[in-house]
């Protein structure tokens, strides 16, 4: 079975082939992801193609709610992070956001490392992730609990405030946002 049909199979709620030059949504949701600042398509991806995001460089789509339980889940490939935090997908207001934590003022022993911020609570893999190499990344939240999955492996669990779910609003995905 194509890795698509497995995707699929799990009816989510957006899902973003990186393996195209739009941002076209197989997922329910149906949301088409607008391509801003220049986002590298065609690059050579885990699983056929993929987007490359430099800072500034993200896919954004509107308005859109999600329950207080879900799974958010990517691959990357990232060369040593020296500055900035590479963005995986983010809401705004509360900020919800699924990181590669960067060089940033109290990041320090985090830097390289998958993380998570929603609305105040922080939770990072005990492994970095920028060694220039595929991962794949998988967030699961259900209500004040955040499990982090590399590679198809339990990496570390984290408790987190969690709104009860998030109302509608934006969706970024990727970006690597400077100090």
């Amino acid at each position: 079975m194509a890795y698509r049909d497995e995707v699929l199979l799990d009816t989510p709620i957006n899902y973003w082939e990186m393996n195209t030059s739009t941002g076209t949504d197989s997922g329910s949701a149906n949301r088409t992801l607008t391509l801003n600042g220049g986002v590298t398509t065609g690059l050579t991806g885990k699983v056929g193609n993929a987007w490359g995001f430099d800072i500034g460089k993200y896919g954004s789509t509107n308005e859109q709610s999600i329950g207080s339980s879900y799974t958010i889940e990517t691959w990357v490939k990232v060369p040593t992070v020296t500055q900035g935090t590479d963005r995986i997908i983010e809401w705004l207001n509360p900020l919800v956001c699924f990181y590669i934590a960067g060089d940033y003022p109290g990041s320090g022993a985090q830097r390289g490392k998958v993380g998570c911020h929603i609305s105040g609570s922080e939770v990072y893999s005990t492994v970095r992730v920028d060694d220039d190499t595929w991962h794949h990344v998988a967030y699961v939240v259900s209500g004040s609990s955040i499990s982090i999955y590399i590679d198809g492996n339990l990496n570390t669990t984290g408790t987190i405030t969690n709104t009860g779910g998030m109302a509608a609003k934006s969706i970024t995905v990727g970006s690597s946002a400077p100090n």
